[in-house]
Parts: C-alpha cells; sequence; structure tokens
C-alpha cells in the first residue's frame, strides 16, 4: 500500500472505510455467520459510516482514539443504553482488528487499542424461589437436560442456575 501526506492525515491508498466494511461483511458471510449477526455487523457499522461521514471522515487511516470516544457518546447522546453502547464499541473493534489483520499497515496503530470498553452494569435477576422451580418442573411431564458452562451447587438432586435459558427441555 502506498502512503502519502494530505494535510495533517497520512492516507494510506484504498483505505475508504465504505469499501472496507463491504469486504469485512463479505469475510463474515464467508466464515458463515449467522443470518442475525452479518445484519447486527451492517446495522452497527452503518451507524459508525454515518457518525465518520458527518465529519467527513471516509478513510479508516483518519480514525483516532478521540473520534472513537465521540462515536460512543453520540450513541449516548441518541439514547442508547449501556449494552447498546458496547454493542458499537465491540463491533468496531471486530471490524478494525480485522482491518488490521487484512492489510498489515506500516506506521499504523490501531486506534481502538487506546480505547477503553464502556463499562455495562450488571443487571442481577432476583432469585426464583425453589418452589417455584419445582412447580414448573411438575409442570412439565418430559425429561430436563440441563446444558451448563460451569457446574452449579445442587439442593435435593435438583441442579440449580441462575440462567435458567441454558436449560433445554426435552421430552
Amino acid at each position: 500500500m502506498e502512503t502519502r501526506v494530505v494535510n495533517q492525515w497520512t492516507i494510506i491508498e484504498d483505505d475508504n472505510l465504505s469499501r472496507w466494511v463491504e469486504g469485512f461483511l463479505i469475510d463474515r458471510k464467508v466464515q458463515n455467520l449467522s443470518r442475525g449477526t452479518l445484519e447486527f455487523y451492517r446495522w452497527k457499522l452503518k451507524d459508525f459510516i454515518t457518525f465518520c461521514d458527518a465529519r467527513t471522515i471516509i478513510n479508516i487511516s483518519q480514525i483516532t482514539p478521540s473520534l472513537l470516544r465521540e462515536f460512543l457518546l453520540d450513541l449516548e447522546n441518541k439514547g442508547h443504553n449501556p449494552g447498546g453502547i458496547h454493542a458499537g464499541y465491540r463491533t468496531v473493534k471486530v471490524f478494525l482488528r480485522w482491518w488490521e489483520n487484512e492489510t498489515e499497515p506500516k506506521d499504523w496503530t490501531n486506534p481502538i487499542r487506546k480505547v477503553k470498553s464502556p463499562r455495562v452494569p450488571e443487571e442481577l435477576l432476583e432469585p426464583v424461589d425453589i418452589k417455584v422451580v419445582y412447580e414448573m418442573m411438575a409442570a412439565y411431564s418430559g425429561e430436563i437436560v440441563h446444558r451448563f458452562r460451569s457446574m452449579p451447587s445442587t439442593q435435593s438432586g435438583l441442579m440449580a442456575s441462575s440462567k435458567w435459558g441454558e436449560a433445554t427441555l426435552v421430552k
């Protein structure tokens, strides 16, 4: 890749943000990611491109840590919750790391490395009374198969987990 200096920016030829986002989405499609994941990336990266376009940022080499922080603040100002802001951060992070790996640009430091991940407060759910769990199990007449990432504690032979969605019911 050739480089040239324009005003205060060093421009890496062929680092057009929109073109590379399309290349990223093609790469993810080739990796056989789900349609939902591809749409998520497309949607979040479209927000980022729109933000950059409004600031006349058209090339990846123009992206700075300050610009990325402004993008996260812009998401907050538009009403995104902490999870939505973090999703925007993660998407841009994955994209910029992919681009860096794909192009191996010389004398370029990935700006995402200087931006800390936004903090997402952990929302604790109210615990479910064990009687309610027994009632739910009694209402289902099939076999319960549990898939857990880590072994939970047991009570009277019942496996309990705070993540009920990790259990699969099989007839």
